[in-house]
């Protein structure tokens, strides 16, 4: 289950519910990404290593680290680990999808559930959490943007606090891009909803005129997502260089 946000080993979650139904489970989000630059990844390069348990997801997986670069125009580059890196993520099997938010010194892991949690989108999104994003919907303007139905949620007070609540701005930046209900990173408009007669009921409504969210997650980065990516990472101080060229899988 989800855990509140922790303000030095951020940590976001998620479950997969029975019918392979994923539902993201996090702790408090923030403007949407880190703003510590000691939690940064150097040279925004995530440095990576997988699992053999997940070998017949690797491919899917350099698909994800690759369609990230891509989007970013090589400013994101992914690296296998070698055995004297010290700062690298393992992606390995485990209970739910969780990650690290943002890099931590020493090592640090990215558990995809089997199955449930190893779409290539599924794994994009856990890779932002890698990279220092948090939610869309947990931001401190979000009030504007979207409302939350609270009696809608099929969460204890707690947890329903915990996942949908909101946090302040001093740890998470926004860059002033507004909310953004195109992102990989927010939560589709059901998620945690009650059923009644059959019907999932909508644990949040978009508030802007004529812009309803999606009934369905977001897949892909959105405009915004890459935009905050490459200003997270001063991509425009990076030299040009080509998308991350990663080993296919044995």
């Amino acid at each position: 289950m989800g855990r509140y946000w922790q303000k030095h080993e951020p940590t976001a979650r998620h479950t997969v519910l029975p019918g392979g139904e994923l539902v993201r489970i996090h702790m408090h989000g923030g403007r949407n990404i880190i703003t510590d630059e000691h939690k940064k990844w150097t040279g925004a390069t995530i440095v990576y290593s997988v699992d053999p348990k997940l070998a017949q997801h690797c491919q899917t997986i350099v698909d994800a680290m690759a369609q990230i670069s891509s989007d970013t125009l090589g400013c994101i580059q992914f690296k296998p680990a070698r055995p004297t890196d010290r700062n690298f993520v393992r992606l390995q099997p485990g209970k739910g999808c969780s990650s690290t938010i943002g890099m931590r010194p020493g090592g640090q892991t990215l558990t995809l559930e089997d199955p449930g949690c190893t779409s290539k989108f599924t794994i994009m999104h856990e890779l932002l959490h890698t990279l220092g994003f948090c939610h869309e919907h947990t931001g401190p303007k979000r009030d504007l943007a979207v409302r939350i139905l609270w009696n809608n949620i099929d969460l204890s007070p707690a947890k329903a606090a915990a996942n949908f609540g909101k946090m302040s701005e001093k740890d998470f930046t926004d860059f002033n891009l507004g909310f953004d209900q195109d992102s990989l990173m927010l939560y589709y408009p059901k998620a945690f909803g009650k059923v009644v007669n059959g019907r999932k009921l909508h644990t949040m409504v978009s508030k802007i005129p004529n812009a309803p969210l999606r009934d369905t997650p977001n897949v892909g980065l959105s405009v915004k997502d890459i935009i905050k990516l490459r200003l997270a990472y001063k991509c425009d101080r990076i030299l040009p260089r080509k998308p991350s060229l990663l080993l296919p899988c044995p």
